[in-house]
């Protein structure tokens, strides 16, 4: 057994497994306090204290914008050793004049920054060939508000089907995930970035991308983009592929005392993330272009770390067949995809941490890192848990305020009743809708919430 591994061993693996969607909501991230040694936990501290932000949002934040950076030379393996895409996807919520945008550009900026470098010289290297057969396109850089045809159309001009999209506006998101039919959308682009999955494009009107696609979105907006995600997921995996974080916000007690991040805070962080691009962008210009996640860089986890991540799908197995019976499906997803998660959040901590000192990232990932991405993930859990019973999405407060809603538009016997909320949330999702939301009008009737009138109507 490895040092890491009694590490795991020595802290109840159940006590943090067993808050996979418990019933205890947390509304502050539980940060697992071993990120306090690494680059971005050390600078996430920092960022909430000058700003005044909360900081488990701005350790996402800077989790997120980095894979944007990782994701461009590195990928992650499974156990099998199928490589993914390191990129990340995250739902960071907090309400307006909490200095949003100066969280997400300060882990963006090394990102693109360095991408413009590298398009620079492109567009030098191109000046010089006269032979536009031979020219090199230019890679990816970032999209802050678009629909997704706009980006398979932006893609297709690219060096490859990398892409990055991140906003601190949900503008972003109402282009990229339109509601109500305001336009056409095919969310197939970020879908299949997720795992680097290849895409066909075919339109007759202008270029549309066809290849290998692999991305990282970050939103940092307003509280309700998170909900946004999950309506226009519609049941396609889309909402599972995020990561959700929605905490109380500082607003009222900032004392505004006057500190400031300064370059020493940032550096170990810019130059971690520009050694990830520089790599990304030697290989490119020596025409050894990264046109799927396979050419890319693989990282992997040790026998140990494998066999970690192993024990955490076999000890919530059971929380599988638990939220398929009550219907959760979004949650049921999202948890089936615990070790993608972690991998990915394992893999980023860990080209991080080496490219901040300079030195080249090792092919496998310290057990130490997968063991902290698996704590991160469980807190995550409960974010998410949280979010979902605000939203009327799960749980049973969101089943009584759906049937006391249905009620309180209009008088119906039990089975016109049940007919109507089978098709809202929360029952909808649940196999057996109808008895789910029989049950629950019965349940409230009992305990008198509801009453049902000499006519055969339920009412208040």
């Amino acid at each position: 057994m490895s040092e890491f591994d009694k590490e795991w061993s020595q802290v109840d693996r159940d006590v943090y497994l067993d808050n996979l969607f418990s019933s205890s909501k947390k509304k502050t991230l539980q940060i697992p306090p071993e990120f306090q040694k690494t680059v971005m936990g050390k600078l996430a501290k920092r960022m909430a204290h000058c700003l005044e932000f909360p900081e488990g949002s701005a350790l996402m934040a800077l989790l997120g914008t980095a894979s944007a950076s990782v994701m461009s030379a590195y990928s992650v393996c499974y156990p099998s050793g199928d490589p993914i895409p390191t990129g990340l996807y995250m739902v960071i919520e907090q309400p307006p004049a909490t200095q949003k945008t100066t969280v997400l550009e300060i882990g963006l900026k090394p990102y693109a920054k360095a991408i413009q470098e590298h398009n620079k010289l492109v567009a030098k290297r191109n000046a010089l060939e006269e032979n536009k057969e031979l020219h090199l396109s230019k890679a990816f850089t970032v999209l802050t508000d678009a629909t997704s045809a706009a980006m398979d159309s932006y893609i297709q001009s690219c060096s490859d089907g990398r892409f990055v999209v991140a906003s601190a506006e949900q503008s972003a998101f109402a282009s990229l995930f339109p509601e109500n039919k305001q336009f056409a959308s095919n969310n197939e682009l970020v879908l299949k970035g997720y795992s680097g999955e290849y895409v066909g494009g075919a339109r007759s009107t202008r270029k549309a991308y066809s290849g290998y696609v692999w991305g990282t979105v970050v939103l940092v907006a307003q509280p309700g983009s998170a909900l946004r995600v999950f309506r226009a997921s519609s049941g396609s995996g889309l909402a599972e592929r995020f990561l959700y974080i929605s905490e109380p916000s500082l607003l009222g007690k900032r004392t505004f005392h006057g500190e400031y991040l300064t370059e020493q805070d940032v550096e170990p962080f810019r130059r971690a993330c520009t050694f990830c691009v520089q790599k990304y962008s030697s290989g490119e210009l020596n025409s050894v272009i990264p046109t799927e996640v396979e050419t890319l860089t693989r990282l992997k986890t040790t026998a140990n770390g494998a066999a970690i991540l192993l024990d955490v799908r076999r000890r919530t197995e059971p929380q599988l067949a638990r939220l398929g019976e009550s219907g959760d499906m979004l949650q049921l997803g999202w948890l089936g995809k615990i070790e993608t998660h972690a991998l990915k959040i394992a893999a980023v901590i860990h080209a991080i941490e080496y490219k901040a000192s300079g030195a080249p990232v090792p092919d496998l990932i310290p057990d130490e890192y997968v063991i902290m991405a698996i704590k991160l993930v469980v807190a995550l859990s409960q974010q998410l848990a949280g979010i979902l019973d605000d939203a009327g999405e799960s749980g049973e407060s969101a089943e009584v305020e759906a049937v006391i809603n249905a009620v309180g538009e209009k008088r119906r016997d039990l089975n016109s009743l049940c007919m109507l909320l089978k098709s809202r949330s929360p029952f909808r999702q649940k196999q057996g809708s109808w008895r789910a939301s029989k049950a629950r009008v019965q349940q409230m009737l009992g305990s008198g919430t509801l009453i049902l009138n000499s006519k055969g109507e339920i009412t208040l």
